[in-house]
């Protein structure tokens, strides 16, 4: 497992014939915890994926600053944007996490981009709130 965190550069591994992996979720500017570790760290100690190749793009970025402003003609968000949209067109899975509290616009909208070609729902011990959409049926 190989670990892409943003916002590392993504054109090495658009040849790459490793299993791709967007984790998507929310993350509400740097307040929503870091539940992206947690699910690595779950990963890692699977055993039945201990032979497979694969990477993850990882959107979380450490030197996220709070301050930045949300806007797009600010270079730092719109190289975080630009960044998770171009690592969720090379992804072949895109596991999504809804933290209970969170507000989650942004996965919301990620989700709505992915449902029809790679994206899968995710819950880890009971967090998100995907399985009482009642339209998780017809999705």
């Amino acid at each position: 497992m190989q670990i892409v965190e943003a916002p590392s550069s993504l054109k090495p591994f658009l040849v790459s014939k490793a299993i791709k992996v967007f984790i998507a979720g929310s993350i509400e500017l740097g307040k929503a915890r870091d539940w992206q570790i947690e699910f690595i760290e779950k990963l890692g100690k699977e055993p039945s994926l201990k032979k497979v190749d694969f990477i993850l793009f990882n959107p979380r970025r450490k030197d996220w600053n709070s301050s930045w402003k949300e806007d797009i003609n600010n270079p730092q968000f719109r190289e975080q944007i630009e960044w998770e949209l171009e690592a969720q067109k090379i992804a072949s899975i895109i596991p999504m996490h809804f933290e209970p509290k969170a507000q989650a616009p942004i996965t919301l909208m990620e989700f709505g981009l992915n449902v029809q070609f790679r994206c899968v729902a995710l819950q880890i011990d009971g967090w998100g709130f995907i399985p009482k959409l009642p339209s998780r049926k017809v999705i």
